[in-house]
């Protein structure tokens, strides 16, 4: 949670992307744009699912990074064809050296035919500190569903070593308390 997904933001959900086309672009005044479409994946049924779009537009001057994101997820895992998710999320870091914070908005709709429109929110504040070839990771995060008391709250922990340039070891620590039906 305190580290940054492939668009360089902080992001809330991690989600495999099959069959992606990705197009990346540095345009002037030190922005980064980042958009990708995946044609999903062809089940036995012949059925197209989770298809997606995602872009992202991201700053970075020195220890400051902000970015915005938009991803539009469609048939999604297959559970019926016309179940599409839109996502919107805002989020930032800024590197003081001796430690990096970071923080996430995210905001989505899940929308499925006969069946109430699910809105959440989600909010995820990191830090993270680098000490020789250890680095320390802390997050907290809060997920509200509207209209319901499935909300949950999440804390995690980790350390991270690091052996080389490309190899490291770490051990992470979460604990997610969830209220009601949540899941």
């Amino acid at each position: 949670l305190a580290g940054a997904g492939n668009s360089g933001i902080p992001h809330a959900v991690t989600r495999r992307m099959d069959n992606a086309i990705w197009f990346d672009a540095k345009l002037p005044a030190k922005l980064a744009l980042r958009t990708a479409w995946s044609n999903g994946t062809e089940p036995a049924n012949g059925a197209r699912v989770d298809r997606e779009f995602n872009t992202t537009l991201k700053y970075e001057d020195g220890p400051l990074m902000l970015g915005i994101g938009y991803d539009r997820w469609m048939n999604v895992g297959g559970v019926a064809p016309d179940v599409t998710q839109d996502e919107w999320l805002v989020g930032g870091t800024y590197d003081f050296k001796a430690v990096t914070l970071s923080l996430l908005y995210d905001k989505t709709q899940r929308k499925q035919p006969a069946v109430a429109t699910r809105k959440d929110a989600t909010w995820i504040a990191g830090v993270r500190v680098p000490v020789g070839p250890w680095v320390f990771l802390g997050a907290y995060g809060r997920k509200d569903v509207e209209g319901t008391p499935n909300d949950g709250r999440q804390l995690s922990l980790g350390v991270r070593y690091n052996l080389s340039k490309r190899t490291n070891l770490y051990a992470n620590y979460t604990r997610i308390t969830n209220e009601a039906n949540a899941n």
